[in-house]
């Protein structure tokens, strides 16, 4: 099994309201610095609300790498 590096980039936005929350990931191979393609990604929303009675559900989501060995969620 080749051994992989992930680099992440967090982005995170909130508005008054409404919010959406996304990231985006890199893989490349830890030997050649490569993009990685086809790569499953699993990431999840926890959605927590002091201000409300009842918060959102939280939410669950998978994406696979592209030929450039980036996914985004969101």
């Amino acid at each position: 099994m080749k051994s992989m590096v992930l680099i992440t980039a967090v982005l995170c936005c909130h508005v008054l309201w409404a919010g959406r929350a996304s990231f985006s990931v890199c893989v490349l191979d830890a030997d050649t610095g490569l993009p990685i393609k086809g790569v499953k990604i699993e990431g999840a929303f926890l959605n927590y609300s002091r201000g409300w009675n009842a918060s959102a559900k939280d939410n669950n989501v998978d994406a696979w790498t592209d030929s450039n060995g980036r996914a985004k969620l969101s």
